[in-house]
């Protein structure tokens, strides 16, 4: 099924997906596991030192989520992954372009991916944080019928 160029998601489709630099491992299922520091708050740091625990999240990704993760290098748009996933998994992923952007925003909000607009070709990633802010204010949402970053 051709991905749907008009709409809501007309402008979602040209952004390009960069992954954050965190810790990744593969799991023998060959699915990715991201691993990056707590961001702990001042009470938080006292407790955990002295209840102990874990430093690192280490945030499991289902087989669809780690191929979009392997795809996002600042050069494949949206498109083009809805377009290889649907390929690979038919109708398993419709509707694709909301789930796809629904998993990218996520990652956004949690600094794990980086959303670079057409354009942004050497835009650093200063520039890039601040659009996944703005994004996280105002872009896209699924609840809200998917309005389009500006």
């Amino acid at each position: 099924m051709p991905i749907e160029k008009e709409g809501a998601y007309k402008k979602v489709l040209l952004l390009r997906p960069l992954r954050a630099p965190v810790e990744v491992e593969v799991t023998e299922q060959k699915t990715v596991v991201l691993i990056y520091p707590k961001n702990l708050g001042r009470f938080e740091r006292w407790l955990q030192r002295r209840i102990g625990g874990p430093e690192n999240i280490r945030r499991p990704l289902d087989e669809i989520g780690s191929k979009i993760w392997a795809m996002a290098d600042g050069k494949t748009t949206v498109e083009e992954m809805c377009n290889r996933l649907e390929a690979d998994y038919g109708e398993r992923i419709e509707p694709t372009v909301q789930r796809v952007w629904a998993f990218i925003k996520r990652l956004a909000q949690l600094n794990l991916m980086l959303v670079k607009q057409p354009g942004d070709e050497n835009v650093g990633e200063e520039a890039v944080m601040l659009h996944n802010i703005e994004t996280e204010r105002n872009g896209p949402s699924m609840d809200e019928g998917g309005s389009v970053p500006k």
